[in-house]
């Protein structure tokens, strides 16, 4: 037996196993970019609740009114007033609505969402309560009694 040919190796197989791995480097960072680029594009929808508490940290501290992002409603969801007074620091939360697709209960205080809708929030605070708005504008807070 020839000892030589015992120990060659197939340098053509080995160098086309590298160039294999070499491409399919290439095509996952390529691949990798254009999800990349999709999922950037792509926004979350905001959430009403998380984005009200933080409106009414905010604003909670002292007299003051911040004008918040527009956020997504989905019909038949219920917002109730306890929920966001410990964000309101402790204060009663009074909620005003200005869209046809949604209603605030006299009896409970609660937010009654009838239809899918979007619309910006508002908060504002006194010393002693505070008021969120969907669809309000800072002259409707001072009208329910926010100064």
């Amino acid at each position: 037996m020839n000892i030589k040919n015992r120990f060659k190796m197939n340098e053509k197989g080995q160098a086309f196993s590298t160039f294999k791995l070499l491409i399919a480097a290439v095509v996952a960072v390529a691949i990798l970019g254009i999800l990349l680029s999709i999922l950037g594009g792509i926004s979350m929808p905001v959430g009403f609740t998380d984005q009200a508490q933080g409106l009414l940290r905010d604003v909670s501290g002292g007299d003051m009114t911040r004008m918040g992002p527009e956020v997504s409603f989905s019909g038949g969801s219920i917002y109730g007033p306890g929920a966001f007074q410990s964000a309101a620091g402790g204060n009663p939360v009074t909620f005003v609505c200005r869209r046809a697709f949604c209603d605030v209960d006299e009896g409970t205080g609660e937010l009654i969402i009838n239809n899918d809708g979007r619309a910006r929030i508002i908060a504002c605070c006194t010393d002693d309560a505070c008021f969120l708005g969907v669809g309000a504008s800072a002259q409707d807070l001072r009208d329910e009694g926010c100064q």
